[in-house]
C-alpha cells in the first residue's frame, strides 16, 4: 500500500493486487450533502447527477460513448462528506479512465438544459421512498439522531429538490469541489510510480479553496412516533457508540455484532425465531471520523409491536452483563469472512483504503487488522460492555399507534 499528498491537499491512495487483471478507482469530493444548505437539501445529489452530463468537450451523449468504449463500469454514491465516483475496467484502460474523471471533476459541463430531467430522476428516487415504510423510518432516525445537516439523506426531500436552481448547482461546484479534501483510491493492477506521475500531471496544478466550517453534529434523543394507517409496525433504535479511531472501538463493535449482526443474534434469536415477533431485526454502525452510532430496526404485525419493542430492549439492558466466549470466536469468524471477501473486489479494497484515511489518517494492512481482532480479549469486551451501558436511546415509531418506551 502506498499513499501521497500532493502539496494542493489532493490525496492519492494504491494498492496494487497481484494476480488482477481488473483496476479499480473511487474519487471523492469533499462537496457531500452536509455542505447542503438548509432548503436546498438534496443539492450534492443534484450536483453529481449534473457532473455526468457532460466533461471537458464532452457532451452527454459523447461521455457515455467514452465510457463505453473504455469499458468502465461505474457507479456513484453521494455520503455527507464526498460525492464519490467510483469506477472498475480493464487495467490497461486506468490512464484513460482517469483522464475522463479528471474532467469530470475538473471540468463538468453541467448542462442547463439538462436540468429538469436531472431534477425528474431525483424526484422519483425520493418518491420511491414512500412506499418502502421502513425505509422511510431510518431515513428520519438517522436525521433525527444526527442532525439535519449531517443527518438528512443525501437524496433531499421533494420541495427542496423542485427549489434548486442551476445556480444553486454551480454555486455548490465553484465553492466545494477542490483538491483540498479529495482523495483518489487505486486498487488492483497498476503501476504506483506511472500512476504518481498521472495523476500529478492531472490533478496537480488544482488551486486548493478555503471553506466555511462545518456545522458540528449534534445528537439528539427526542423520540418521534409518525402514525400511518399500514399493516406492520416499524420500530427504529439509534444511540451512540465509538468512533473507528477509538482505542476501544472493537470492544463496541463486538458487543453490536453479538447484539443485531446476522442470524444467529441475539436480537433474531429472541425477537424473530423464539417468539416469532417480527419479520426483520437488526442492528448495525455507522460512523463519521469523531462520532459514530448504532441503528436497531425491527418490522412487526401492529399486535406483536409493543412485546417486539419491549424484548429488543430487555436483549440491549442484558449486553450489560456481557457477551460468552462462543459469542466473541464467531464474532472473530464474522470479521476475518468478511474482510476476506471484501478482498476479492478491487471495488471494495478502493474504498476500503478511503475509509482507512478518513478515520485513521493513514493506510492499514490486513495483518494489523486481523492482529487487532485476533488480540481481541473476552475480558476486554465484557469490561466495556459493563462500564457503557446503552443509554440514552432514541426511539422513532413508525406504525397505525404509539408505543410505550
Amino acid at each position: 500500500m502506498s499513499s501521497k499528498v500532493f502539496p494542493n491537499g489532493f490525496v492519492l491512495l494504491g494498492e496494487n493486487i497481484q494476480g488482477r487483471e481488473s483496476v479499480a478507482f473511487s474519487l471523492c469530493l469533499p462537496a457531500g450533502s452536509a455542505w447542503d444548505r438548509r432548503g436546498r437539501y438534496g443539492l450534492a445529489s443534484f450536483l453529481c447527477e449534473m457532473m455526468l452530463r457532460g466533461a471537458g468537450r464532452r457532451d452527454n451523449r459523447a461521455f457515455i460513448e467514452e465510457i463505453d468504449r473504455i469499458g468502465i463500469d461505474r457507479s456513484e454514491v453521494v455520503s455527507p462528506n464526498h460525492i464519490v465516483f467510483q469506477a472498475i475496467m480493464h487495467h490497461e484502460n486506468l490512464v484513460e479512465a482517469l483522464r475522463l474523471y479528471a474532467d469530470v471533476v475538473r471540468r463538468p459541463v453541467l448542462p442547463v438544459r439538462e436540468l429538469d430531467l436531472s431534477r425528474a430522476i431525483l424526484l422519483q428516487d425520493i418518491l420511491a421512498v414512500q412506499d418502502d415504510p421502513a425505509g422511510r423510518l431510518m431515513r428520519r432516525l438517522k436525521e433525527r439522531f444526527y442532525g439535519p445537516t449531517w443527518g438528512h439523506h443525501s437524496d433531499g426531500n421533494e420541495a427542496d429538490v423542485r427549489a434548486i436552481s442551476w445556480n444553486d448547482i454551480q454555486s455548490h461546484y465553484d465553492t466545494y469541489c477542490r483538491p483540498n479534501g479529495a482523495i483518489l483510491a487505486v486498487a488492483g493492477k497498476f503501476d504506483w510510480n506511472a500512476l504518481v506521475e498521472e495523476v500529478t500531471r492531472l490533478f496537480a496544478d488544482w488551486d486548493a479553496k478555503l471553506v466555511p466550517a462545518q456545522e458540528k453534529i449534534q445528537l439528539s434523543f427526542q423520540p418521534f412516533t409518525e402514525i400511518s394507517e399500514i399493516h406492520q409496525t416499524h420500530i427504529g433504535l439509534a444511540w451512540e457508540t465509538l468512533p473507528p479511531s477509538h482505542p476501544k472501538q472493537l470492544a463496541a463493535r463486538a458487543g453490536v455484532d453479538v447484539l443485531g449482526g446476522g442470524m444467529n443474534s441475539r436480537l433474531f434469536n429472541e425477537v424473530r425465531e423464539k417468539r416469532g415477533l417480527c419479520y426483520s431485526v437488526d442492528a448495525t454502525c455507522h460512523a463519521f471520523r469523531r462520532r459514530a452510532g448504532v441503528f436497531c430496526y425491527a418490522g412487526s404485525r401492529a399486535e406483536n409491536a409493543q412485546e417486539t419493542l419491549d424484548v429488543m430492549l430487555e436483549q440491549i439492558a442484558n449486553l450489560r452483563q456481557g457477551i460468552t466466549q462462543s459469542e466473541l470466536d464467531a464474532f472473530k469468524a464474522r470479521y476475518r469472512t468478511s474482510l476476506v471477501m471484501a478482498r476479492e473486489s478491487s471495488s471494495a479494497v478502493s474504498t476500503g483504503l478511503v475509509s482507512d484515511w478518513q478515520f485513521f489518517g493513514r493506510l492499514r494492512s490486513d495483518e494489523e487488522i486481523l492482529d487487532a481482532v485476533a488480540a481481541l480479549k473476552l475480558e476486554e469486551v465484557n469490561a466495556f460492555l459493563a462500564e457503557n451501558p446503552i443509554q440514552p436511546i432514541l426511539f422513532g415509531i413508525l406504525g397505525r399507534a404509539p408505543l410505550q418506551f
